[in-house]
């Protein structure tokens, strides 16, 4: 995939479609346009983040994944399990795709994120397979959990290859930088001139 295709998008969700057909067709990954629709919107919600964090008085915030996995554990309707089931396999997705060289300065590492999300979209699928209304889903999900490692490593090829195009997305790269410390956010702001090793440290998470 060359990157004078890709920003010949002409907003987020066409981008993100025509990376990710590209890139899984490259990845000859057997999953249907359906699970790519899935992922697509996915990356196109959460590119905002005020759909990604979870907004409090004290700022935003994310929710790790263990503590999601308790409420799962802990929830007391059906409905309520598969919404933390879907919401700790997005998020794992998303962080592990987007985010995947912060996690060399955490104690855990991406194959953490891949193994949780993972089994959260298995876990779905199986809990909504028996759903006349939950068919296709429950083959998206099933998909997404086969092939989530394949996917994590096409979001940070997506990651890697999108260019700044206007002002609103280089500050979404600052704010990702601010919050994450994102090696790949501060390449992209000092490909522009942002010289970021001249602005007080983020805050790492």
């Amino acid at each position: 995939m060359r990157e004078s295709e890709l920003v010949k998008a002409q907003d987020v969700r066409d981008f993100f479609q025509e990376a990710l057909t590209d890139l899984v067709g490259q990845r000859r990954m057997d999953v249907g346009d359906d699970t790519v629709a899935y992922v697509t919107n996915l990356l196109t919600v959460f590119a905002r983040s005020d759909r990604f964090y979870e907004w409090t008085p004290q700022g935003p915030t994310l929710t790790p994944l263990a503590m999601i996995y308790a409420e799962i554990m802990q929830a007391k309707s059906m409905k309520h399990r598969q919404q933390m089931l879907q919401r700790l396999g997005d998020v794992a997705l998303f962080m592990a795709g987007m985010f995947a060289e912060s996690f060399n300065r955490k104690t855990y590492d991406v194959d953490y994120y891949i193994g949780m999300g993972g089994a959260a979209y298995g876990s779905l699928s199986a809990c909504i397979s028996g759903q006349l209304e939950g068919q296709l889903s429950s083959r998206v999900f099933a998909e997404l959990s086969t092939f989530f490692s394949d996917f994590v490593q096409v979001l940070t090829d997506i990651c890697e290859y999108a260019d700044i195009q206007d002002d609103q997305e280089i500050l979404r790269w600052y704010e990702l930088w601010m919050r994450t410390g994102s090696k790949q956010a501060a390449k992209k702001l000092q490909s522009i001139g942002i010289d970021v090793a001249n602005i007080p440290s983020p805050t790492r998470h």
